[in-house]
């Protein structure tokens, strides 16, 4: 077992879910207002979460990810989980508030909030080889960034503004003396110019 997997085994990370929501019998109070059986449903969502986020740390591992890497993927799915938890725990389940004047709008935003949260973690979660993907397309880029900063391109020069054919980065670049004008800076982008 590598370091990577032997830090975010299956207990290890039931360990630190537990230890991020301040322990079962603290959560399982917020599913209170959610289920009749709350105990049993916080160690559901304790297990689904650990099942989920060990299945994206697999994925990454398989990949090649470091342990770094890995590490930041699972922080961010963890804070991501615990958002939607956090958010459930502002719902209730018209079955535990029963017809009294239950204040329905109000539940029913939180409820949305919930859903949101919910697919927020689990688009994450269900795809950490593209978040690996976009990592190390961003690595390249700030490293081609770099690269190109240190390289003399060929550039011309008018008044106020220079223009550079920037190779290494397959662009051409306008470097302006200072900050336009406002009609200056709204004029280039009326006139079709995209910036990147």
């Amino acid at each position: 077992m590598t370091d990577a997997q032997n830090a975010h085994s299956e207990s290890a990370l039931q360990d630190r879910l537990l230890k991020a929501v301040g322990g079962l019998e603290h959560f399982s109070r917020n599913w209170s207002w959610r289920s009749h059986s709350p105990r049993q449903r916080a160690e559901s969502a304790i297990l689904g979460g650990t099942e989920t986020i060990g299945d994206g740390i697999a994925a990454l591992t398989d990949k090649g990810a470091t342990v770094e890497q890995v590490e930041e993927w699972t922080a961010k799915a963890i804070r991501l989980w615990l958002t939607w938890q956090a958010a459930g725990a502002r719902t209730a389940n018209p079955m535990i508030t029963g017809p009294a004047n239950f204040p329905v709008a109000r539940n029913q935003k939180a409820n949305a909030a919930e859903q949101k949260r919910g697919e927020e973690f689990y688009l994450f979660a269900h795809r950490p080889t593209s978040w690996l993907d976009r990592r190390d397309r961003s690595a390249e880029k700030a490293a081609l960034s770099a690269k190109a900063a240190t390289i003399e391109h060929r550039a011309l020069e008018f008044p106020g503004v220079k223009l550079v054919q920037n190779t290494t980065l397959d662009r051409i670049q306008l470097l302006f003396d200072g900050k336009p004008e406002h009609v200056g800076r709204r004029r280039p982008s009326s006139q079709g110019c995209q910036s990147s």
